[in-house]
């Protein structure tokens, strides 16, 4: 059933065209599902545990980098995975367990539980977002006006946001939230 969702895409399957491509009737699936979003959250749930999501330890900056990496990769190769997730009301417990596995990590580098499940959240909700505005049903280029000018103290993508440079602004929006982590970090440490 989930590979019938994933094939008519995450964000615009019906339970009618799912059940159609398995040759089935939708009251046949409503006996798995109770609701389109309970089959939408078990799509999603078995997308992100199919994932590998790296846990390099070598600093948060690439604690952060790699789950933002991923999940950016991870909107690209799944259709409608952004929108999905974003539109739902439950949030998929394969997710929750990336979000605690991160924020684990960030914890063994300084930051307090609840911030580290802040700036895990801050991050993945934009790059969620980025993904689906650059993400066009109708195949339309998406137009980004490019940055102003560089500002001498303008937060700078480091190396562990180099990929992505070509998703928008996606890149100086994360550094700016680095920025204002390491900020957090740092006053903590005082």
């Amino acid at each position: 059933m989930i590979e019938a969702v994933l094939a008519e895409g995450l964000a615009s399957f019906t339970v009618t065209a799912v059940a159609e491509r398995l040759g089935t009737t939708h009251a046949t699936l409503y006996g798995y599902f109770e609701s389109r979003e309970d089959l939408a959250v078990a799509a999603v749930d078995m997308v992100v545990t199919r994932t590998e999501w790296p846990s390099s330890s070598d600093s948060w900056r690439a604690v952060l980098g790699d789950y933002a990496r991923t999940l950016w990769k991870l909107c690209q190769e799944t259709h409608g995975f952004a929108s999905c997730v974003l539109g739902l009301t439950l949030t998929p417990s394969a997710i929750s367990d990336v979000i605690q596995g991160y924020a684990a990590l960030l914890e063994t580098h300084g930051f307090t539980r609840t911030d580290a499940l802040v700036l895990i959240d801050l991050i993945g909700e934009e790059v969620l977002l980025t993904s689906m505005l650059l993400s066009r049903e109708d195949d339309r280029t998406v137009e980004i006006p490019p940055l102003p000018s560089e500002d001498a103290d303008a937060s700078r993508p480091g190396k562990e946001l180099s990929w992505a440079s070509e998703a928008g602004w996606l890149a100086r929006k994360l550094a700016f939230i680095f920025d204002g982590a390491d900020y957090r970090l740092q006053r903590a440490s005082v």
